[in-house]
């Protein structure tokens, strides 16, 4: 017997699914040794795997957590031990976002003040407006209890209600072809900073983001060090900050890029100061190595 959940959900499901949309999958069981066993054999398969326990996806709903609304309203279940997945969902009440979680959406984009000026930290900038921006979004509609989850049709809403223009619309449409880019490490369709600076302002004119200024790796790293050592720092933006940084590096560590590929599921580590000390500390050590294999081969 299959002592697990699947569930496709997502655009996958949707009529504007294109080459540029992820695969999501959701994975559910009691087993942590289960889950990571399904994860890996669905990733090398293409899907971006979401995993959780049936408790926390239990605990979520009782939440009122837009993620299993999202499940509710775009999923199609595959596998399903005793209905387990089938009986939360169905079970799920409907709720609106509150204030406190619309305030944290809107500030999520404190971050990006500075964007690193070079190809790397132009991609990087743009994946993480484009994650703040769809989440925003998405709670704005669920504020309406409209719930709409596709970043094409959240965005296709602003134009129509003449938030953004229709060269903005176009502007943000090529947002999440980026986003896909620099996830899968497509080098030669990166944004330009021409491109970055549209997006800037077009996040200033929609009260998302302050002043934003293009800075050298070595400044936004000292930004980022204060950050990384603020322990009550939110613990995405210093997933993301570490994610910069270790990219401007030009180093390979095969944990870190594990976290680079999914940033939704190992967010939460960060909350765990040690948890951050010792990606540091393996960079740190890294770099050291390279300059003195470096020096040896000088």
């Amino acid at each position: 017997m299959k002592n697990y959940s699947v569930a496709i959900y997502g655009s996958s499901l949707r009529s504007d699914f294109d080459k540029y949309s992820d695969k999501d999958l959701l994975i559910v069981s009691s087993s942590y040794k289960r889950l990571n066993q399904l994860k890996k054999s669905y990733e090398e398969r293409g899907f971006s795997v979401s995993t959780y326990t049936y408790s926390k996806l239990q605990f979520l709903s009782r939440k009122g957590s837009l993620f299993i609304e999202h499940l509710r309203k775009e999923s199609s279940i595959l596998i399903d031990d005793k209905n387990r997945l089938k009986c939360i969902l169905e079970s799920h009440i409907e709720t609106v976002p509150t204030t406190e979680q619309l305030k944290e959406a809107h500030d999520y984009f404190t971050f990006l003040k500075d964007v690193p000026n070079s190809e790397t930290g132009y991609a990087w900038f743009c994946d993480c407006f484009y994650v703040g921006l769809r989440n925003y979004l998405i709670l704005e509609s669920a504020k309406r209890k409209v719930y709409n989850f596709s970043f094409l049709n959240l965005i296709e809403d602003l134009k129509d209600t003449n938030l953004i223009s229709e060269n903005e619309y176009i502007v943000l449409r090529e947002l999440r072809i980026l986003k896909k880019n620099y996830r899968d490490k497509i080098l030669d369709e990166q944004p330009d900073k021409e491109y970055v600076t549209k997006i800037t302002k077009l996040g200033q004119r929609l009260n998302l983001l302050s002043e934003v200024n293009f800075v050298s790796f070595e400044f936004f790293a000292t930004t980022a060090s204060k950050i990384f050592s603020n322990i009550n720092a939110n613990h995405y933006h210093k997933l993301r900050l570490i994610e910069i940084y270790y990219l401007s590096l030009n180093i390979s560590i095969q944990k870190i890029d594990r976290i680079i590929s999914s940033p939704q599921f190992y967010a939460f580590r960060f909350k765990d100061q040690a948890f951050l000390n010792d990606l540091l500390k393996d960079i740190n050590e890294k770099t050291a190595h390279n300059k003195r294999f470096c020096a040896i081969e000088a």
